[in-house]
Formats: structure tokens, C-alpha cells, sequence
């Protein structure tokens, strides 16, 4: 199973462009000024068995890899930018942007919070961890070619936004 295991590093911190498609269950916040924010986002509603799609294009400048993430789940798309250098990754959402470190087994990969920030054209924010947003993502092998994720997206003082978990395997773009 090591081709398969190695599979999920490849998909999520690779060189190429990667499609994946799944079943997920979106939950979302609890507290209602969490849930009006996921509704000004137009972040997906809570769902069980929902249909979903990511795809991943790459393209690489020297170390630094520049990717866009489309995440679809059921009629709701949700795009973001990532950069990654290293194991520093940082995903922009609107004018925000969310600093993780990135680390990867062969079977495995973690985004663990490492800050936020407010971008203003070229201009940058950090936010203070008291009110900074936090992702916190980890994939796992679950086969060859296919893997089970756990998403939470948290906004400190007001609790989780939206979290996912979900099955997906390759797909074809």
C-alpha cells in the first residue's frame, strides 16, 4: 500500500495538478452570529452524504508553488489561493489570509494554524491570535489513490465556522 499511502502527500503537496471527488458531512457553526457569518460567506450548509469535488491547480516559480484550491460541495463552490514554500503554506479567502505550517508523511498530511492576516492590496495585517482564524486540516490514506480529511475552520471567541470530514478518491479533471 505504500504507492497508495504516498499518493495522499503527492495530491495535497505535490508538483501537478489534482482532482479528487467524495461524499462529505458539513456542520457549521453553533452560535448565531457564527452561522449569519458562514451565510455573508456563502460557505456550504450543513449536510450529510453531500456530494463534493476539490481540484488543485499548480504551477511552480522556482520553490514556491502558487495553487489554486476549488472546493465544491453540492451546488456551493468555494475557491481559495494557496502559496507554499517549505512547509509554510498561506490561503487567501477575500482579503483574508491564513498562515499553517504544512507537514507530510508518506500516509499522511496536517495544516496546523501559524497565524492570519488582513491583505489590502499590498499591504498586510498580521491579526492578533485572539481574533485571528484558524484552519486546521489533516488527510489520511484510506486506500490507493483515495483519503478521509477532517476540516475545521474556527475564529477564536466565536467558536468553529464550518468543519467538514469526508472520504474522496481521485478523479479525473
Amino acid at each position: 500500500m505504500a504507492n497508495g499511502d504516498d499518493w495522499v502527500r503527492r495530491f495535497h503537496t505535490g508538483a501537478v495538478s489534482a482532482t479528487a471527488a467524495g461524499i462529505v458531512d458539513v456542520a457549521p457553526g453553533r452560535s448565531t452570529p457564527i452561522r449569519m457569518l458562514g451565510r455573508l460567506m456563502r460557505l456550504p450548509p450543513p449536510a450529510a452524504g453531500l456530494t463534493a469535488r476539490l481540484c488543485i491547480v499548480r504551477r511552480a516559480e522556482g520553490s514556491v508553488a502558487h495553487e489554486k484550491w476549488v472546493r465544491t460541495f453540492g451546488a456551493v463552490r468555494l475557491a481559495t489561493l494557496l502559496v507554499r514554500a517549505g512547509e509554510r503554506a498561506a490561503e487567501r479567502f477575500g482579503p483574508v489570509e491564513l498562515r499553517m505550517r504544512c507537514l507530510a508523511t508518506s500516509s499522511d498530511v496536517w495544516f496546523i494554524p501559524d497565524g492570519a492576516a488582513i491583505i489590502l492590496g499590498r499591504l498586510s495585517f498580521r491579526l492578533p491570535g485572539l481574533v485571528a482564524p484558524q484552519a486546521y486540516a489533516h488527510a489520511w490514506s484510506s486506500g490507493d489513490r483515495a483519503f478521509d480529511v477532517e476540516v475545521s475552520v474556527r475564529i477564536p471567541l466565536l467558536g468553529v465556522l464550518m468543519s467538514y470530514r469526508g472520504h474522496f478518491m481521485e478523479a479525473a479533471e
